[in-house]
């Protein structure tokens, strides 16, 4: 099951309007496959990145958290789908304008892509970046 893209001529991807097929991807992963199994996990991980692009930040937040929480349950907190995700809802965070939480959740991501990564990593530095701005935006 996979999203739908409806788009007549777009420019850019805000132009993509993404539309679940009839009876819901997520519902029927959860019931089919189970609430834990890491599809469901994915299929979370891809509606939230869909609405976040549809600049519904409020629907995108709830199932990244919810991709969280799976995510730990499954991998372990130091795994890095836990940083890459977390990392995810902070640049969410800060797209919607709350720098404040931002600045929380990229300390939290970066704490995870050290103990991932490590710290001579592209993915703490990328982190660590998204930090920098959100410590910016608060000023």
């Amino acid at each position: 099951m996979a999203c739908v893209l409806e788009a007549s001529s777009f420019q850019s991807t805000r132009d993509i309007s993404c539309r679940w097929p009839s009876g819901s991807a997520l519902r029927l992963g959860r019931r089919y496959l189970g609430e834990e199994h890491p599809r469901v996990w994915g299929m979370l991980n891809n509606l939230a990145l869909g609405l976040k692009r549809q600049e519904k930040f409020d629907e995108a937040e709830e199932y990244y958290l919810q991709a969280i929480v799976l995510e730990r349950r499954l991998f372990g907190d130091e795994n890095p789908r836990v940083a890459v995700t977390l990392n995810n809802l902070a640049k969410l965070q800060l797209a919607k304008g709350d720098a404040a939480t931002a600045v929380s959740t990229f300390r939290e991501a970066r704490e995870v892509s050290e103990q991932a990564f490590g710290v001579e990593s592209p993915g703490y530095a990328y982190t660590s970046s998204g930090l920098a701005s959100a410590l910016i935006a608060v000023g």
